[in-house]
Parts: structure tokens; C-alpha cells; sequence
């Protein structure tokens, strides 16, 4: 049974639909060559044909006359075997006048070293010559001699392969040629619908250098106007998005993130499921209202620049560490717990920095007293007590001290002895104590792209130990790579049981475990062996994205690395950083989650709806599907519907429940 295999050639390629054109018209071209060249030397031939025959016929004829005379029929025979025995005959025939055949000779043989369809194809057909034989009066006989064709076949085949491998090899060398001239003219082409390509993919490359030729010129110079303006737009964007998002959290005299940002931060912070902890640090100092009133508000703004310095100078460039104007006096250094072992240094460096302040040797007589207070803060924590306990710390820091000191009645690391044990007893048997839970992603649209997310339960000795605690502890110990990893496992184990619905989920992880070098090639390494990699959303926080790129480390390779196996980025509290939003045209996440601080209320949603509407404008014009959490009312639901987001989630939708 025979297949017939359809093919479109309108769906092909441009450059494959030229490269057919040509190939068909120079294969046309080469046959009809082949064609004219054999025809021709075919003609040639049977004229040569003709004139042998009727040659010989000729001179046959007169070396008969003698013989024919006499009528010695064995003379008569042996002249025209002379002849015919020589092979380039087919026939010979000598008639007598009334008709009667006195004496015929034929060859029936095939001609030789030529194919049987050659000779199909160019049929030579030999001519029949004929002579009268003159016997004085009258005519003696009349002599028919037709020539064999198999030596004119034999030079024809000669001729046609000879003429074959001649053309052959000219077509040959126009091709390349051609094909040479033709890669230079697909160059643009192919660059100008890879660009197009990036386009769609929200990269915006040009083509350099623009080809010479006038059409394409045009086109490529077009092509590269529209790139610098879709670029230029969205540069735009990601510009009025940051802009509104400094007028809105960004203090104009200390340049740091102000009260609000603080605010929306510490919510996120303390919230019940956070995975983070840390150290709160305040820098107070008195006297700034009586300064503004002695010398004038240019003074208060110096002390106020000076100090913001100081702390820059010392915290700025440290992994996750954020700096806070929360009000005139006050500024907040939000520090993550695995610097403990470094407080004390970094608070006795600020005082250093503030000794060394222009102001600073005078500040007693202006009436100024500075003063640091420490606190440390967990999710679930109470704001209201932290605050008082950060605001109590840095007043008796004021109050011991003539101008500044630092104090911390804390026992800071307390609590995480108790817990090594538990981590290292979940290391140890993760599928033992490890579970999951799930909590599903509203999509506004009918479209579900990423169905839920993925958190871990812990479970050891009989007791269930909040997962904030647990992953506090093991960056704590330096064990957070190590517990991600086990999380992971049971989620990729999770995984390859369930069938593949087309959705995806999202799993957090650190950054101590995404960007560590020495550790991904093993997850990378163990991705590969999983067939679950599509269906896998990494959730990263936006500061750690920013960190990593600042420093450019090659750990941004990593995020190559695990789109090209399938594996999606979601881009978590975007937003929280006052520093620019277009990392998101390099690294192009599947979606990002606002910052809380945005939208855990409706009073914060309809306070930041400007804010929100340039963020949506930014990433959706990239292709980035937007999405909030901690959605807890109908009122916020409504909300982020009407600001147009693609996904909510949170308790108002449902609980993380276990798998």
C-alpha cells in the first residue's frame, strides 16, 4: 500500500520556497540543455548517416558493374560481403530491375555500451540509399544500403555524458553561486523575522548593519523604528511605573524608602505564613525640631542627609537588607536574621560613621542626640508590641548616652537551639515529615495558567511546627538550601503521580538555594531526570532578583537554565523595590505577585490604584500575567477585577489545605 505525502509548499519558508523555485528552474534548465545538446548532435548524426550510406551505395555500385556483367554471382557476393562484414551496415540489397532480391545481407544487433532507454528516448533511424548499377545500355540491378546506427549511438551517449558533466558541473558552480548571493539577500530577511520574532517574545533587538539594497533597506529601517519605539514605550512605562512608585514610598530628602513602604513591608513581614525573620535597628535622633527653628530647615536637611549617608555607607550592598525614613527623626534598618552574627560590628561601623559626620563634634552644643535600638521580629508577630519594643530600645539608647549609643536587651538567636534538632531531624527523614498543602490561584479569565501554589507542613516527634519557624531555624544554622531541597523532592515526587491537567504550580525557594552555584547543577541535574518540569513555577523574591543582579553574578545563567528545561519564574512582592522595574524585559517571568503592601486592603488598594495601574501596563505590555495575594474580602476581589488583574489569591478564594 502507497502513501502520498501532502505538502503545503505555502507554509514553507520564504528562503526554502526560493531555494525551490531555483533548484526547479535550474533543473529545468539543465535538462533542457541536456535536451537541445543531444537533439542536435542527433540531427548531426543522421545527416552523417545519410551521406555514408549514399556513399557507399555509390561506390558499391561501380565495383558491381564489372561483376554483374559477367554475371558471376560469386564475385557479386564477395564484393558486398567486403563491405557489410566491416559491422557499420544494417542491410544491403541488390534487386534486379523487375524487383526480384539477387542476393541481402542484414544485421539485427543491438548497438553497443548505450542504455536501452537512451535509445528510446533519441530514436536514430537510418537511411536507406539506393544506386543503379549501369551494364552499358541498360540497368543491371538497383543496390539498396542502409547504414547500422549503434556506432552513431555510441558517440551520441558519448556526446550527451560528456555534455552532461560539462553542464553539470556549470550548474554546479552557478549554484553555489547563487546560493552564496541569495545567503547574503536572506540575511536581513531572516534577521528582520528573528526580530519580529523577539518582538513577540518582548525583546527588542535591531538589525545591524541595515542592508544596502533599496527594498530592504526600507524594510529593515522600518523594522528597526518600530523596535525603538515599542521599546521606547515600554521604557516609558517601566519609567512612569517607577516614578510613581518613588512619589508614592520614596522620602525626597533622605532618598530612602519612607513610613509607607515600612508599613506595607512589615505587614508582609509578619504575616502568618512569611517565611522570613530578622532584626529591626532604629537610628534616633533628638533635636531636630529645635535645629529647623535655630538655623532654618536647610540645617535639619543636612542632619537628615548625613545620617542617611551613614547608614547607606554601612548597610547599603548587604544581601537583604532594607533601609526606612519612617519619620523626621527616625529611620529603620530592616536586617535579616543570618546577619546576627554581624550586628554588633555593623552598629559599632554606624557609630563610627556618625563620629566622622561634619556636623557631628557640634552636635552637643546644637542639641543633638542620637541613639540605636535593636529588635528582633518573626512572622506572627504583633506590630503594635514590636514597634513598642524597637521604639523602648532605641529611647534607652538615648537616654544612657550623652549624644549616641546603641543598646539591645535582646537575646538575640534565643529559641533556634531548640529548633537544630527538629531541622535536622526533618532533613533526615523528609518524606517522614515532610507534607503539602495547596492553595489554589482565582483567574479573572477563563484561561487558568498557573493553578496553585505549593507549601510544606512539618511534622516531628508527634508535633507540627509552623513552617516560618522551621525555615527561621535553618537559615539560622545555615541549613535553608538543604530543607528547599528536601521541600522540592517531596514536590517533584508529588508531581509525577497526578496527571498532567495543563496547569501549573508555583514552589518558593530562597535564594540561598536558586543562586547557589554549587548546589544547582545537582537540582538542575535532578529536574532533567523528572518528566514534571513544564508544570513547575519557581517563586523569587524581587529583592533577591535585584541583588543577584546587581552584583552580576552568573547565577542569573541558573534562570536560563531552568526556562530552557520548562521550568517558569514568578517574580514575588513586585514592587517592593524603589530601584528600576526593567529587569523584567531581560529575565521575562511567566507572572509576577504585587508586593502586599499594595493590596492586602481595600484602603491600600484604592490608596496605590494609580501605582498599580502603571505596574499592570508595564508587564502586561511585556506579556506578564499580574497576580495578588492575601485577598481576603469581597471588596478587594472587586478591586483588583477592576484594575484588570489576572489572578487573585488568597483566604477569600480558599485555605491552603493538605494534599
Amino acid at each position: 500500500m502507497g502513501y502520498f505525502v501532502h505538502i503545503d509548499v505555502r507554509r514553507l519558508s520564504l528562503k526554502n520556497q526560493l531555494n525551490i523555485v531555483i533548484l526547479l528552474l535550474v533543473s529545468l534548465s539543465f535538462f533542457a540543455s541536456i535536451w537541445v545538446n543531444v537533439n542536435n548532435a542527433r540531427g548531426f548524426l543522421s545527416s552523417q548517416l545519410a551521406v555514408h550510406a549514399q556513399d557507399t551505395a555509390t561506390s558499391l555500385g561501380l565495383s558491381l558493374r564489372e561483376p554483374m556483367l559477367e554475371e558471376d554471382e560469386y564475385a557479386i557476393h564477395a564484393t558486398i560481403n567486403a563491405i557489410f562484414d566491416a559491422g557499420f551496415f544494417e542491410s544491403m540489397r541488390l534487386e534486379s530491375v523487375d524487383g526480384r532480391v539477387r542476393y541481402e545481407r542484414k544485421l539485427n544487433a543491438a548497438p553497443q555500451d548505450v542504455p536501452v532507454w537512451f535509445v528510446r528516448f533519441f530514436p536514430l533511424k537510418a537511411p536507406m540509399a539506393s544506386t543503379h548499377i549501369d551494364t552499358g545500355w541498360t540497368i543491371g540491378g538497383v543496390l539498396y544500403v542502409q547504414p547500422h546506427p549503434g556506432l552513431a549511438y555510441r558517440q551520441l551517449w558519448q556526446g550527451a555524458v560528456t555534455s552532461a558533466h560539462l553542464t553539470l558541473t556549470l550548474f554546479a558552480f552557478a549554484l553555489a553561486l547563487g546560493y552564496i548571493l541569495l545567503r547574503q539577500i536572506y540575511k536581513p530577511i531572516q534577521a528582520a523575522s528573528e526580530q519580529a520574532r523577539h518582538i513577540g517574545n518582548k525583546q527588542f533587538e535591531l538589525i545591524n548593519p541595515v542592508p544596502k539594497s533599496k527594498e530592504l533597506h526600507t524594510f529593515v529601517s522600518a523594522m528597526n523604528r518600530m523596535v525603538l519605539s515599542v521599546k521606547s514605550m515600554l521604557d516609558g512605562l517601566s519609567e512612569l511605573a517607577q516614578k510613581a512608585q518613588q512619589d508614592a514610598y520614596l522620602d525626597t530628602t533622605s532618598k530612602l524608602a519612607n513610613r509607607a513602604a515600612f508599613e506595607g513591608r512589615l505587614k508582609s513581614l509578619l504575616e502568618l505564613d512569611a517565611a522570613e525573620s530578622g532584626y529591626l535597628l532604629m537610628l534616633r535622633f533628638e533635636g531636630l525640631q529645635e535645629l529647623n527653628k535655630k538655623e532654618g530647615y536647610l540645617a535639619g536637611d543636612e542632619l537628615v542627609q548625613k545620617a542617611a549617608a551613614a547608614l547607606l555607607k554601612v548597610f547599603q550592598g548587604l544581601e537583604g537588607v532594607e533601609l526606612y525614613r519612617i519619620s523626621g527623626s527616625e529611620f529603620v534598618c530592616c536586617m535579616p536574621e543570618n546577619i546576627y552574627g554581624t550586628i554588633d560590628d555593623l552598629c559599632s561601623e554606624l557609630v563610627g560613621q556618625l563620629k566622622h559626620a561634619g556636623f557631628f563634634n557640634e552636635a552637643p552644643a546644637r542639641g543633638i542626640r542620637f541613639g540605636l535600638g535593636l529588635n528582633s521580629f518573626a512572622a506572627g508577630d504583633e506590630r503594635k508590641q514590636l514597634l513598642y519594643g524597637l521604639d523602648l530600645a532605641a529611647r534607652r539608647a538615648l537616654d544612657e548616652a550623652s549624644h549616641i549609643a546603641y543598646r539591645s536587651e535582646l537575646g538575640l538567636g534565643e529559641g533556634f537551639s531548640a529548633l537544630k534538632q527538629v531541622v535536622d531531624g526533618i532533613l533526615a527523614t523528609p518524606s517522614q515529615c515532610i507534607s503539602l498543602r495547596t492553595q489554589p490561584l482565582h483567574w479573572y479569565g477563563a484561561h487558568t495558567v498557573i493553578e496553585a501554589e505549593l507549601f510544606a507542613a512539618f511534622e516531628f516527634g508527634g508535633l507540627t511546627y509552623p513552617a516560618a519557624d522551621i525555615f527561621a531555624a535553618a537559615t539560622h544554622f545555615g541549613l535553608v538550601s538543604e530543607l528547599d531541597v528536601a521541600v522540592l523532592g517531596c514536590v517533584l515526587e508529588y508531581l509525577s503521580g497526578q496527571p498532567d491537567s495543563g496547569s501549573k504550580v508555583v514552589v518558593g525557594l530562597c535564594k540561598e538555594t536558586l543562586f547557589n552555584p554549587s548546589l544547582m547543577p545537582s537540582i538542575i541535574k535532578r529536574l532533567k531526570q523528572s518528566a514534571v518540569t513544564q508544570r513547575l513555577v519557581f517563586g523569587v523574591s524581587e529583592q533577591a532578583l535585584l541583588w543577584v543582579s546587581e552584583k552580576e553574578s552568573e547565577a542569573l545563567l541558573v534562570l536560563e537554565q531552568l526556562k530552557g528545561l520548562g521550568v517558569s519564574i514568578c517574580v514575588n512582592r513586585f514592587g517592593s523595590s524603589l530601584r528600576s522595574l526593567t529587569y523584567l524585559m531581560a529575565l521575562k517571568p511567566l507572572m509576577v505577585r504585587l508586593d502586599p503592601a499594595f493590596t492586602a486592603s481595600e484602603e491600600l488598594l484604592k490608596q496605590n490604584k494609580p501605582l498599580l495601574l502603571s505596574f499592570l501596563s508595564l508587564a502586561h505590555g511585556l506579556g506578564v500575567k499580574v497576580g495578588a495575594q492575601y485577598v481576603e474580602s469581597q471588596a478587594q476581589f472587586n478591586l483588583l477585577s477592576e484594575l484588570g488583574l489576572d489572578a487573585s489569591q488568597g483566604y477569600y478564594h480558599a485555605r491552603p489545605k493538605a494534599i
